[in-house]
């Protein structure tokens, strides 16, 4: 994130994030023909990007003059703003056809783009004189829709809660 100070503890905050997640799985009640297991691989990959306020709820510290200040040990804030995220998921392995049983193999794939609100709050603490350790907790609301790859499926939630860590600069 970065943000720009605006006067009455209100901030402006952009962000970008990334994650990444591959998850390999196995049908439980099924076995190839040769015996071994019907193995698949989920990779689900996000990007967000944001923009939103953030108000320091007891101010960020105590002013001594136009351009500096004594800083709060501890400066907790909320705030919101929206996200604009890509999202893709693929999964390829082998899969058992529910009408035959019988066991193919494949690949499916839905990605796109969605937009939506998000809550923070979170605190910063003071490290030493322009670090900050900071620590954030946001909660998105998105939902996007599934490729024709996932027929019968309402879409796939992007919807959550997300922390992190890290250190803060002021300058």
């Amino acid at each position: 994130d970065v943000s720009v100070a605006l006067p009455h503890n209100l901030d402006v905050v952009a962000g970008f994030d990334i994650s990444k997640h591959v998850a390999t799985s196995e049908y439980r009640h099924f076995v190839a023909s040769n015996g071994s297991p019907i193995a698949q691989q989920t990779h689900f990959d996000q990007t967000g990007v944001s923009a939103g306020v953030r108000y320091s709820l007891l101010g960020r510290g105590r002013a001594i003059s136009r351009y500096a200040f004594i800083p709060r040990r501890v400066v907790p804030y909320a705030g919101g703003g929206v996200s604009l995220r890509r999202y893709s998921l693929t999964q390829y392995g082998q899969f058992v056809d529910a009408v035959t049983l019988g066991v193919f193999t494949d690949s499916f794939l839905s990605d796109g783009w969605v937009m939506g609100p998000y809550l923070r709050g979170g605190v910063d603490l003071h490290v030493w004189r322009p670090v900050f350790l900071t620590m954030d907790g946001r909660y998105t609301w998105q939902h996007g829709a599934l490729s024709s790859d996932f027929t019968g499926f309402d879409g796939i939630d992007l919807a959550g809660f997300h922390a992190s860590t890290g250190f803060t600069f002021v300058f």
